[in-house]
């Protein structure tokens, strides 16, 4: 997620401490310049580098290409159970994870 459009990943992540895992995935940098994205805004959660375009590719039936910042929440079996394209707040995020984990 982008720096500025990122929710309170930390908070979310306390929330969700066993139920459910935040990923992140950087599909524009080089691994040096992922790294240090990571470090300067303390990103709390893993981010996989996508230069590749091989997970891009794996949701491709759920976002369009190059669109980011995009937030999708996949269900305990994987399958995508939420997508948001653009900005997504903390409440909001909340909201999708928690209707994904009823629906299991």
């Amino acid at each position: 997620l982008a720096a500025k459009k990122r929710p309170n990943s930390k908070k979310l992540r306390k929330r969700y401490e066993g139920k459910a895992q935040l990923i992140g995935a950087n599909v524009r940098d080089q691994e040096a310049a992922a790294q240090a994205f990571v470090e300067n805004f303390n990103v709390s959660y893993p981010v996989m580098l996508d230069s590749d375009g091989e997970m891009v590719g794996l949701l491709s039936d759920v976002l369009p290409p190059r669109a980011t910042p995009s937030t999708v929440v996949l269900d305990s079996e994987g399958r995508p159970a939420a997508r948001v394209v653009g900005a997504v707040e903390a409440s909001t995020l909340s909201g999708l994870i928690d209707d994904a984990m009823k629906e299991d």
